[in-house]
């Protein structure tokens, strides 16, 4: 039988020594669908917490409310630390818009709207339709690395 090494879960509504840091940290936001205008998305019906995956030694897995979330995001800005956008990988999970895909984003200024969030978007790669059914929004704290490697 092959040892099997699971990481450490942290459970929490809170963001308590949470900070976005780190370039191998993920945010996975899941919602019922998604609307997009050109200039901002919105994530519709958003789960009310978002699990997080930090990939680097040790990994840590864990889940914290869209309130902390926002919190991160806002204290890293007053900061001034972080990327003007956070790299993101939307990924569409309504098998009617099967041409779509995943799409890699530079998201900035969440705010909630509606049941969900709202972000300004640039898109760097891929297309967003006006809207969609399910979809996962993987949102990266690091820097804007994947835009610049997109670009060369």
């Amino acid at each position: 039988m092959a040892a099997v090494a699971v990481p450490r879960v942290l459970l929490g509504w809170t963001a308590d020594g949470l900070t976005l840091d780190s370039e191998r940290l993920t945010f996975i936001q899941v919602a019922r669908g998604m609307e997009y205008d050109g200039r901002t998305l919105s994530l519709v019906d958003l789960a009310p917490t978002m699990a997080y995956v930090a990939s680097t030694a040790p990994v840590q897995l864990g889940h914290l409310s869209t309130g902390a979330f926002l919190d991160l995001w806002i204290a890293d800005r007053r900061i001034g630390e972080g990327p003007v956008g956070r790299p993101s990988v939307l990924s569409l999970a309504d098998p009617t818009l099967a041409p779509f895909g995943e799409s890699l984003l530079l998201l900035d200024q969440p705010q909630i709207h509606g049941t969900g969030l709202r972000y300004t978007v640039r898109i760097v790669d891929g297309m967003l339709p006006p809207s969609s059914g399910s979809c996962l929004l993987y949102v990266n704290a690091g820097d804007d690395r994947a835009d610049k490697e997109h670009r060369r």
